[in-house]
């Protein structure tokens, strides 16, 4: 899978790792000494992106962009696979006609870096090591793809991310008989919570009725907004086509929020994502600040968050729910493999945490942030509990009345919300 030039990569990439936010664990737990760990199933964002926001120069955007050669080599002993009736499907989601998202690529926009591919790549690495110290009957030797379960949203940068992540998992090249390692991208609908269009009309009608809960806030930082949004325009940063861009929870556009000149500013989160792009490549205009940028990435976190949180049931619920019984049945099903590996997004990580009830990490997951679900079974109660992790920094439920690591399948079932 790995060609020399993409080896040289993951050398490199051996220096670079998801930063992690850390919230320690305490609780009762079921008695440790009847759990044993039967399965693990691992969420990572994507890697480093170019702004989905398009901007101007963008032979610029396009010089950050991994190789065809690169691509080609990280791509080798993999195949991509869409089913549209897939069985963890809802009724109501099967056989759809595909709809491009808001956020998806627009190239050279939204679509996985040459950094990104490094971080994939060493993120790959961490969890071969995490993988096979977790269960003692898999060995250097003999892990392999027929021990793992691959999905990715339909998105350019997850599915190059997640061939990232497996080059760093299987570094050594595969053996010419070697089946490909399948690549599922079939449950993209249900591993984001904001598709589009949304799944339910219950859910779209919530975000709606929410978006009171962030109005007074929205309104303290359109000052911000506007001044931010008016030095990309007027600095010729932004393209054109820059207002078209719509996608996130909550962030419809409307002519009430427009500024003095007749433009409405650009939406939190892509205020926030073009600043991050720019600051981290040293092309923040003067009149932005490093403060300012902060300030925005700050409060998308803290929209998204909010809203998606609000409710009963919540958005979040609402949204992840046929996800989550996904992963219940991959979890009770003893012929699935033992670790399943999902490439998706830094809305389905904080959407997760948020249907979990986890409790938040203090800043947004990093690019190539991983959220680790371990699946223990209880010998003694003939139970499974979910154990979760970011980063591998361990996080505390409050789905269950006690706050705890643990969250038993039973509570995660009750916790479901039927889209049909």
């Amino acid at each position: 899978m790995i060609l020399p030039l993409v080896r040289r990569l993951f050398i490199s990439a051996l220096f670079l790792g998801p930063a992690s936010s850390i919230i320690a664990a305490s609780a009762a737990v079921p008695p440790r000494t009847s759990l044993s760990l039967s399965k693990l199933i691992i969420f990572h964002r994507h890697g480093d992106r170019t702004p989905i926001t398009p901007l101007t120069d963008s032979s610029f955007w396009s010089s950050t962009l991994p190789s065809a050669l690169e691509l080609e080599g990280i791509s080798k002993g993999t195949t991509i696979v869409k089913n549209s009736s897939a069985i963890h499907l809802p009724p109501s989601l099967r056989d759809l006609p595909p709809v491009p998202h808001g956020a998806g690529a627009n190239p050279p926009f939204g679509l996985l870096t040459s950094l990104g591919l490094l971080q994939t790549i060493s993120l790959g690495t961490t969890l071969r090591t995490e993988i096979l110290s977790s269960f003692p009957s898999l060995s250097p030797d003999t892990f392999s793809p027929r021990d793992l379960h691959v999905l990715s949203t339909d998105f350019s940068r997850t599915i190059a991310s997640v061939r990232g992540v497996l080059t760093g998992l299987f570094p050594d090249p595969p053996a010419p008989s070697s089946p490909p390692i399948t690549i599922d991208t079939s449950y993209t609908n249900i591993l984001i919570p904001d598709p589009q269009p949304r799944n339910t009309q219950r859910q779209l009608d919530l975000e709606s009725s929410l978006l009171s809960l962030v109005a007074v806030k929205d309104a303290e930082k359109l000052e911000l907004a506007t001044r931010v949004s008016n030095a990309l325009r007027d600095g010729g940063i932004v393209d054109s086509q820059a207002d078209a861009v719509s996608y996130g929870v909550g962030e419809e556009k409307d002519d009430a929020s427009q500024d003095g000149r007749g433009a409405s500013p650009l939406a939190f989160s892509q205020l926030a994502e073009v600043t991050k792009c720019l600051r981290v490549r040293d092309l923040l205009p003067p009149t932005i600040s490093a403060a300012d940028q902060e300030e925005l990435m700050a409060y998308a976190a803290e929209r998204w968050t909010t809203l998606l949180s609000a409710g009963t049931p919540s958005v979040s619920t609402l949204a992840m729910s046929p996800c989550l019984r996904m992963l219940l049945s991959f979890a009770a099903d003893p012929s699935h493999p033992k670790a399943t590996l999902i490439s998706a997004h830094d809305s389905t990580l904080i959407g997760l945490l948020c249907a979990l009830k986890l409790r938040m990490p203090a800043v947004w997951p990093e690019y190539a942030s991983y959220l680790k679900l371990e699946v223990f079974d209880d010998a003694a109660g003939g139970a499974q509990h979910f154990r979760c992790s970011l980063n591998g920094e361990q996080l505390v439920s409050e789905l269950s009345p006690s706050p705890s690591p643990f969250i038993s399948a039973a509570t995660l079932a009750a916790s479901i919300v039927d889209q049909d």
